[in-house]
């Protein structure tokens, strides 16, 4: 679900100083390290606070995170569409069940793989509040979550390989069902996470997909779970789930383009100031040369860069 905005850093206390290189609007003296809302010592210009989550979309996320989450989102798509044609070629019959076991095992390891690699851990404001802290709830249920799938999946291989007796084997099937249901949650937890993402990069689209398939999932779930297969009412939960299922490697990979470009704009963004700073620098820099050559070699008290005299 969507964070709200109230809940934006709750529990983290305001910045009370500029922790990182940023250049006066004004004349470009580095603030980093002065107190917010105190004066630049330079110009006397009001240091203003640090960019809110509004206006920092995804400024701070490390690049290597980035590139992981970009890993993350094709290996969950590649592992989803595996399972997909593996299921086709069963139906017609151009693949054993027994190589569909191995198909689906080696299919669910990339899943959970792709899922330690979407869910990073943050220690910056804008991923904190959104629940990609190290000790996030919601983040451990997605992560760990996943490892219903494969359990269950080796119960359900296990039942057909040994062939147990009628009571053991239905043990087995009620036992890959709960294991399922983890499953479920885990996966419905993703949901939650790769929603509030989409919401931090601005990524209506793909909110819009995690958030359907929140409700989706575990409404068709359920009824595969109770209702006939052969049923009218059995194959629409079959058809939500289908749908459910496609959706959310396309959602996946439209947030995965979104916090591409949003990692390019900010590295794009950075490079410009940093080129304005140092021009800035280097004009303020002759002044000060020019100023000292009028003064006869003296450097100014302070040792910073002063405006040239007026002449009269």
């Amino acid at each position: 679900m969507p964070v709200s905005p109230s809940e934006f850093g709750k529990g983290l206390p305001p910045p009370r100083s500029m922790s990182v290189d940023r250049p006066c609007a004004s004349c470009g003296y580095n603030l980093r390290g002065l107190k917010v809302g105190g004066r630049c010592p330079e110009c006397g210009e009001e240091i203003p606070p640090p960019p809110t989550l509004d206006d920092d979309s995804l400024s701070r996320m490390p690049q290597p995170v980035i590139r992981a989450f970009i890993r993350g989102a094709v290996t969950a798509a590649g592992s989803i569409i595996l399972l997909v044609v593996a299921a086709l070629a069963v139906l017609f019959g151009w693949m054993s069940v027994h190589l569909l076991g191995g198909v689906v095992g080696v299919a669910l390891l990339g899943w959970m793989l792709a899922m330690w690699w979407l869910t990073p851990a943050l220690t910056i404001r804008e991923g904190v509040s959104r629940g990609f802290s190290r000790r996030g709830v919601t983040r451990h249920i997605a992560r760990w979550g996943q490892l219903g799938w494969l359990l269950g999946a080796g119960v359900l291989l296990a039942r057909e390989v040994a062939s147990p007796a009628q009571k053991v084997a239905d043990g087995m099937t009620w036992a890959a069902f709960g294991l399922g249901a983890i499953g479920v949650i885990g996966t419905i937890a993703m949901a939650v996470m790769m929603e509030r993402l989409a919401e931090w990069t601005r990524d209506a689209t793909a909110e819009t997909i995690f958030q359907w398939f929140q409700w989706l999932l575990p409404f068709a779930a359920i009824g595969l779970l109770l209702l006939p297969t052969g049923s009218i009412w059995g194959r629409l939960a079959g058809l939500i789930g289908a749908v459910a299922v496609l959706a959310f490697p396309i959602g996946v990979l439209m947030l995965a383009g979104s916090v591409w470009l949003s990692g390019i704009h900010h590295l794009e963004h950075t490079a410009r100031e940093t080129r304005r700073y140092r021009r800035l620098r280097a004009h303020l820099n002759a002044i000060s040369a020019r100023s000292m050559a009028a003064d006869g070699g003296q450097p100014p008290p302070s040792g910073k860069p002063v405006p040239p005299r007026r002449r009269g």
